[in-house]
């Protein structure tokens, strides 16, 4: 029969844990009673479990590292999970469960120094042999820290400079504390533009980091492994790491430093500076759709994950769309080889923060370099007019001057009413506003390339 391996997956949270999920424990008298090995790492045991009991296997992790535990071997129904040695709570927890239904199962786990416990339950009427193997890796972490962290919350965030790289690790996230939140602090001596520039193993890449101000509120946040800028005052400011929950840690480095100007995709605090950053993946932008921070490369996966999709974006447009005197950027993307676009990605820069907002390709075509444009709901409800982003989503933001509009009326019948720079108009009317909007210059699109972008944008 194949065993029932139920391997940790231990999991972080930067908080007791009563605050995330409801933790066991087993107490120090106990589990020492059932511990019967103590196993060195990097060693493979072949052992017996007894028949009807628990029996636990001591590791001891004198390093930060990444720890790889494998059993194989078990030909009977077993049960096997991990404990973590609080010395704090004088309590070994348990770690939340994985199950795994074949007889060789493996987990890694990311992990600051500590005790640790894999435990055996066999159910069967006899012993059973099986085989483990703990293979530690250590790590070289700048900011080593106990079981429960030191720098997990803003009030103790770890001192970090402008200028240098440093490296640490995000432990599993599981229902004791195990290192899963790192927060540092850093001063900005000047106003300028700052760059947070990180790189991330691959366990950690769907997780963001965050930049708060002095007093604890968000500037602006980016995924683990790119790229995130923002123009701050003088002063003091928080950089926080964070795994979330069910996650099994990783390594990552992070630097803090000033963007130097003139560089690509750095252009201080200009609208197109930061523009520029986002266009050519040097930056995030925070997506109306998501409700996060993402990159280009991030969104286009985003869409491309659900079936059928392979979204791409083909052209750009720079246009001020508002009339404020700073330009927007506007992606055309296309699925596939389609003749037409199937969206548009609108880039906005407001207090230093790049917006990105989404416009289905019915919601606005046929842009002019003025900022106006076509947007229908069918043949005989459309017409044209500018952008509010004071609204909430492409429906709010869509200032239709002029329009035609067909709607029933009591008696059944379908007439269509016209409307010309929001005032009521005819059929006569409504077409020579159109024939105005039509004779307008197109704006221009560019292919999307780097090239274009940094010869656009300033």
């Amino acid at each position: 029969m194949a065993a029932a391996v139920l391997l940790a997956a231990i999991l972080v949270a930067c908080v007791a844990p009563a605050q995330a999920h409801a933790a066991t424990y087993i107490k120090k008298t106990e589990i020492v009673k059932r511990t019967v090995k103590t196993l060195a790492v990097n060693k493979t045991y072949s052992l017996k479990a007894k028949a009807g009991y628990k029996s636990a296997y001591k590791v001891v992790l004198k390093q930060p590292g990444k720890l790889t535990v494998k059993v194989s071997g078990m030909a009977v129904s077993s049960d096997m999970d991990i404990l973590a040695w609080v010395p704090s709570k004088g309590r070994a927890y348990h770690l939340e469960l994985l199950i795994d239904s074949v007889s060789a199962s493996k987990r890694t786990y990311h992990l600051p120094a500590g005790t640790y416990w894999p435990t055996v339950l066999n159910r069967a009427y006899k012993a059973d042999a099986f085989k483990v193997r703990a293979a530690f890796t250590d790590y070289a972490d700048d900011f080593k820290e106990p079981m429960l962290g030191s720098n997990n919350s803003l009030k103790k965030a770890g001192a970090a400079s402008m200028g240098k790289t440093y490296r640490s690790m995000l432990g599993a996230n599981c229902l004791v504390s195990t290192d899963g939140v790192d927060c540092y602090r850093f001063a900005v001596s000047r106003d300028g533009a700052v760059t947070v520039k990180t790189s991330a193993s691959a366990s950690l890449r769907d997780n963001d980091y965050t930049v708060y101000d002095s007093s604890g509120q968000y500037v602006t946040s980016a995924k683990m492994g790119t790229a995130a800028m923002a123009p701050l005052k003088k002063g003091a400011y928080y950089l926080k790491f964070a795994t979330a929950y069910g996650d099994g840690g990783g390594t990552y480095s992070f630097s803090i430093g000033y963007a130097p100007s003139g560089t690509a995709g750095d252009g201080g605090t200009s609208a197109e500076g930061l523009l520029k950053a986002v266009l050519q993946n040097k930056a995030s932008f925070q997506s109306d759709e998501y409700g996060r921070n993402v990159t280009i490369n991030q969104y286009l996966q985003s869409w491309n994950g659900a079936p059928g999709f392979n979204l791409q974006a083909n052209n750009f447009a720079k246009v001020d769309l508002d009339g404020d005197g700073a330009p927007e950027a506007v992606l055309e993307m296309y699925v596939g080889n389609n003749q037409y676009p199937t969206s548009y990605e609108i880039l906005r820069v407001q207090n230093g923060t790049v917006y990105g907002y989404y416009f289905p390709y019915r919601a606005f075509k046929s842009l002019k370099t003025d900022g106006s444009f076509e947007s229908s709901g069918g043949a005989s409800n459309w017409g044209f007019g500018t952008i509010d982003f004071s609204g909430s989503g492409y429906s709010t933001m869509i200032n239709q001057s002029t329009y035609c509009r067909q709607v029933i009326n009591v008696d059944g019948n379908e007439p269509t009413s016209y409307c010309v720079n929001g005032k009521n108009a005819t059929e006569k009317e409504f077409w020579a506003a159109v024939s105005i909007q039509d004779s307008k210059p197109d704006a221009t699109w560019y292919d999307f390339n780097d090239s274009n972008v940094e010869r656009l944008f300033k």
